[in-house]
């Protein structure tokens, strides 16, 4: 399910208070009397925020793998008030979807074995950071990315002969994005 859309708490609450809108503008619904509207909201953020973390970010069929046990290679993450930190592993690497606000994503994708000749990491940073270790033998390489008083950094120097690109896209708002390779452990030589 590579790049398959998610259901989440928050874009349902989301969705229904446009739709809200949109009925109260086309006079299809009475307005809310002034003193409910700012209850209801408050409400639904406070559920939205004390439902277990899991049923909030993954309603739906949209599946978020801890590790890459289902052999997929494509991951998932969203932090919304909050962080996912994580160490992945398997076979290929074959992409991302990210989307952190308010909060903090760190995934250390070295774990992989290799990764597509050419895999893309679609990210969305609003006043959040995030924080990516690259699988081996990969060079990370400017896509679309867009950053509004915010900014991304590619650390220590990219692999001479990479056998993969990974190609970062997105955009980042008051907030960012760190990019690291692997710390690559070289053995000793007998003498």
């Amino acid at each position: 399910m590579a790049g398959a859309k998610r259901v989440t708490l928050w874009g349902i609450l989301l969705s229904l208070a446009g739709l809200y809108f949109l009925l109260v503008n086309l006079k299809l619904i009475a307005k809310l009397p002034e003193g409910v509207l700012f209850p209801v909201i408050v409400i639904a953020v406070g559920l939205a925020i004390f439902i277990p973390g899991r049923l909030v970010r993954h309603i739906g069929s949209g599946a978020r793998a801890e590790t890459d046990t289902n052999g997929e290679g494509f991951v998932n993450s969203t932090a919304v008030f909050g962080g996912d930190e994580r160490r992945l592993s398997g076979n290929v690497f074959k992409g991302a979807n990210i989307t952190c606000a308010f909060g903090g994503v760190e995934l250390d994708l070295s774990g992989f074995s290799s990764c597509l000749p050419r895999a893309e990491i679609d990210l969305t940073c609003t006043f959040g950071g995030v924080e990516l270790t690259l699988p081996p033998n990969t060079r990370a390489e400017h896509g679309g990315m867009t950053c509004l008083f915010g900014g991304m950094d590619i650390r220590g120097p990219q692999p001479q002969n990479a056998e993969s690109v990974i190609v970062l896209n997105g955009f980042i708002a008051f907030g960012g994005l760190d990019v690291k390779h692997p710390v690559v452990v070289r053995e000793a030589k007998a003498e």
